[in-house]
């Protein structure tokens, strides 16, 4: 009878680990042109690979961000209002996953359209929240830009979701699974 509080102990870990390493992009809220924004990412292993591309072209990579190693990543919105983008960001094991659409909101000035990024943005950052949006795993046709091909690819389809489900829920999956697996051990013990 000893063994049953280290079962749901292990359980509880493992729920907690399965969280903690699944990798996440947040989607960024109240995108303004020529305003900078933070991107959020966690999870998974670094380096990252992270991209902004149009959501409805994803081999259109508006913004291709070098190797990068921690978050958040800041970038000053240079695409046109009304455009809708994702993010994409990849793992070095080769995970891929994308922020949920968000669209470019018209600004007080429309110059920077175009430009390349300056480090002197004209007003506040804006960015995603803690827990504004989902990741979700990126579908069957989403590309995976980068300059840099250090990472290793994954072979066969990048980590799909077969519903187009939502990234919570995905991300939900390890911790349901290692609760289910200590459950078990409980009632087995």
């Amino acid at each position: 009878m000893l063994f049953k509080p280290f079962f749901v102990v292990v359980a509880l870990v493992a729920g907690v680990f399965a969280q903690e390493t699944t990798l996440r992009v947040e989607t960024p809220l109240s995108v303004i042109v020529c305003r900078p924004i933070l991107i959020n990412f966690s999870g998974g292993e670094g380096p990252y690979f992270l991209s902004i591309v149009r959501s409805r072209q994803q081999e259109v990579v508006v913004h291709d961000f070098d190797e990068v190693a921690t978050a958040p990543q800041r970038w000053v919105v240079n695409v046109e209002p009304g455009t809708e983008l994702v993010l994409n960001i990849r793992d070095q094991t080769g995970l891929l996953r994308q922020s949920g659409p968000f669209i470019i909101q018209d600004g007080p000035n429309t110059d920077c359209v175009g430009q390349e990024p300056s480090d002197t943005p004209s007003g506040p950052t804006e960015g995603s929240t803690p827990g504004g949006g989902a990741s979700t795993p990126a579908g069957p046709g989403a590309s995976s830009p980068s300059r840099t091909p250090s990472a290793p690819s994954p072979s066969g389809p990048a980590n799909t979701n077969a519903a187009g489900g939502s990234g919570a829920a995905a991300n939900a999956i390890p911790a349901v699974l290692a609760g289910v697996v200590g459950a078990a051990a409980v009632l087995l013990a």
